[in-house]
């Protein structure tokens, strides 16, 4: 007789897994991405910076928009170099890990 139980905990798990194996996909996708694009360019290169001021046509906006802009350029090194570590991460996670880590969320 089947058990709609373990059936069911099957294919839940199932689901997690071809979740997790999609997630993982994208991740290589992502880190052949940043091989091709990213690696070794300066930020500006690979990230767009636009930055602008809501009063920007006020007096010393110019000044301001200077650091701005500086600020943002090492902000955006930090996102690149932390969207990189976290491809990694994911694609070097298994998908039946990822898939159990998923379910444990599920059961909290």
């Amino acid at each position: 007789m089947i058990d709609p139980i373990k059936v069911a905990e099957a294919r839940e798990r199932d689901e997690a897994e071809a979740r997790a194996a999609g997630h993982r996909i994208r991740a290589a996708d992502a880190l052949l991405w940043f091989k091709e694009y990213a690696e070794g360019r300066p930020i500006n290169e690979v990230l767009r910076l636009s930055v602008s001021l809501v009063a920007g046509s006020t007096p010393r906006a110019r000044e301001a928009l200077s650091f701005v802009s500086n600020a943002a350029e090492q902000i955006l090194s930090t996102i690149l170099a932390d969207a990189i570590i976290e491809a990694e991460r994911a694609f070097e996670d298994t998908p039946r890990r990822q898939a159990l880590r998923e379910m444990v969320e599920i059961g909290e």
